[in-house]
């Protein structure tokens, strides 16, 4: 009777992939924000991380899901569930609601200036990058309206503001566009933008 062989799995195997997977992950993320998604190649992805071609592609596959891997790592990092948590304390309570929103999205894109910079600019000569653009967007969206919807019950919304209007106040003035425009283009620090944003939302949303 032959022999049966075991597929061998350690934990001590399992931490090198992982370690692997995210020295690969920084090594894109870093080629990526200095040549651009287009001129990084995985042969410089691995030869930056030091391992071979074949581990990328055990690993990732291709430069796309590595993308999408590192928008994924900083959304964890952001801690949605951490927000989520927040907004169940701070029921019945818009105006604390509302700053949870901010401080989580100033978390989200200090984390992903560089990775959402190169997934708009790749997204112009990619179609499937650009659809991937506009479905977190439309995510983000949706994520929000459960919220707005809330305020409306609860009768917080400005005299004569729509509940849709009022999302897409939102959404629009919580986006990377606004952040980057504060804080990338003209210097601000992220507190002061953050307190700026949390009163002008407040003022435009909520009554007086």
């Amino acid at each position: 009777m032959g022999e049966v062989k075991r597929t061998y799995d350690s934990p001590r195997r399992r931490r090198q992939a992982e370690a692997t997977r995210r020295r690969l992950a920084a090594s894109a993320r870093k080629l990526f924000a200095q040549r651009g998604y287009a001129a990084t190649t995985i042969e410089s992805i691995t030869s930056d991380a030091g391992v071979a071609v074949q581990t990328f592609y055990a690993t990732f596959g291709s430069k796309r899901t590595v993308l999408f891997a590192l928008l994924d790592e900083v959304e964890r990092e952001a801690d949605l569930p951490g927000l989520r948590e927040q907004l169940r304390q701070s029921a019945n309570d818009p105006p604390r609601q509302l700053r949870h929103v901010v401080d989580f999205n100033v978390r989200l894109f200090q984390g992903t200036g560089d990775v959402l910079e190169v997934l708009r600019a790749a997204g112009s000569a990619d179609a499937d990058l650009a659809s991937a653009w506009r479905e977190g967007e439309d995510r983000r969206c949706g994520g929000q309206a459960p919220l707005v919807r809330e305020w409306v019950r609860l009768d917080a919304l400005s005299p004569g503001l729509q509940e849709h209007e009022a999302a897409d106040i939102l959404w629009a003035f919580t986006g990377p566009d606004t952040y980057r425009l504060f804080i990338r283009e003209r210097g601000w620090s992220v507190s002061r933008y953050a307190d700026w944003l949390t009163s002008a939302l407040q003022q435009l949303l909520f009554k007086a």
